[in-house]
């Protein structure tokens, strides 16, 4: 793949470096039972946010239970312990109505900075002042490591956090019957969807938007997708990648991309690895 080079190597991914990331692992939850006439049974689930209200990452939801099991492990970049809680909302799942909360609770992640690892930690959850239960979960502090990689093998395999900033696209292919284009970005890694920006109505959209998350391995494929929201989402053009040649390719100060499946348009691209101690 040919791609054009860049000399804009000012521009950062990120402002604040990444610490590490926390393990955690949602074992299970128990639901206080309500005594309703026709109440039924819930079918919960977990949503993990920030306290400002970025979601981070949600469970499966388990059918008819009131002690449900999840056993569902998430690596989350983090760029701080200190003085940062994490957001535990445990709802009930409806098919033909909104999702209903049952309580909600928080953890302080100050202490993994003491104790790398707590397992068993016990999050009460309530509404409206009201105990409504408890989620059960293990958590773990993994650091940033700053050792100098030694050799392509050991860096294609170790773990690490990787940013992808989607900056902008240009020339996008126009249909001359319909020259207005109503553009998002999908991306998909190994073949599951990772993120999708907001929408852009121009042939030239600028997005500037970047997403993180962690990866066990550099040596996985991810694809970017530009999707034409207003002509049935069809694919405008495409971008298909080992994350590892994307390293590669920032790191020597490349940011377009030309795009395949069209005549014409390119992509800006910027990413980066830190790479993470996994014991």
């Amino acid at each position: 793949m040919s791609s054009q080079r860049s000399s804009r190597s000012s521009l950062m991914l990120a402002k604040v470096p990444f610490i590490g990331v926390v393990r955690m692992t949602l074992q299970s939850a128990h639901i206080i039972p309500w005594r309703k006439i026709f109440g039924g049974t819930p079918d919960p689930f977990v949503v993990v946010s920030q306290v400002n209200g970025e979601e981070l990452y949600r469970t499966e939801h388990i059918p008819h239970t009131f002690e449900p099991t999840w056993l569902e492990t998430h690596y989350i970049p983090t760029k701080a312990l200190k003085d940062n809680r994490w957001k535990i909302d445990l709802y009930d799942h409806h098919d033909l109505r909104r999702d209903a909360l049952l309580g909600s609770g928080v953890i302080e992640l100050s202490s993994l900075g003491v104790e790398s690892e707590r397992n068993g930690v016990r999050v009460p959850v309530s509404k409206d002042g009201k105990e409504r239960g408890e989620v059960l979960c293990d958590l773990s502090f993994h650091s940033a490591d700053r050792r100098p990689v030694v050799s392509k093998r050991w860096s294609t395999t170790y773990a690490g956090i990787v940013s992808l900033s989607i900056q902008q696209a240009e020339d996008l292919e126009v249909d001359n019957a319909s020259p207005l284009i109503v553009a998002e970005i999908r991306t998909q890694l190994e073949g599951r969807p990772l993120f999708v920006t907001r929408r852009e109505t121009t042939t030239n959209p600028v997005w500037a938007a970047t997403y993180d998350f962690f990866s066990m391995r550099r040596d996985i494929m991810f694809v970017v997708n530009v999707v034409d929201v207003a002509q049935g989402e069809s694919v405008q053009g495409s971008l298909s990648m080992n994350l590892e040649d994307a390293l590669e390719a920032s790191k020597s100060g490349v940011e377009w991309f030309p795009l395949s499946g069209c005549r014409s348009g390119k992509l800006r691209m910027l990413i980066s690895w830190t790479p993470i101690s996994i014991d």
